[in-house]
């Protein structure tokens, strides 16, 4: 089964950045519970969103300090 299409992606991204008002959280509630299809794209969205950050997290490059070595080289 597939997920629901009518759900709008921005929405989920904000929230899980805990950024939605509470008719925009109802929205998605309900459109968690209409399907387990749509259940699991969220899981798959919310693990992703997670790895993201994690990634993210460890990879704080110093752009300007990055392009001044490329440039001496």
């Amino acid at each position: 089964m597939q997920p629901d299409i009518h759900m709008n992606e921005d929405l989920l991204v904000k929230h899980l950045l805990g950024e939605t008002s509470e008719a925009e959280q109802q929205e998605v509630r309900k459109w968690l519970e209409s399907s387990a299809a749509n259940r699991k794209h969220f899981e798959q969205l919310k693990l992703i969103w997670e790895a993201s950050k994690e990634v993210e997290a460890r990879s704080k490059v110093n752009v300007e300090d990055a392009w001044s070595r490329f440039k001496a080289r």
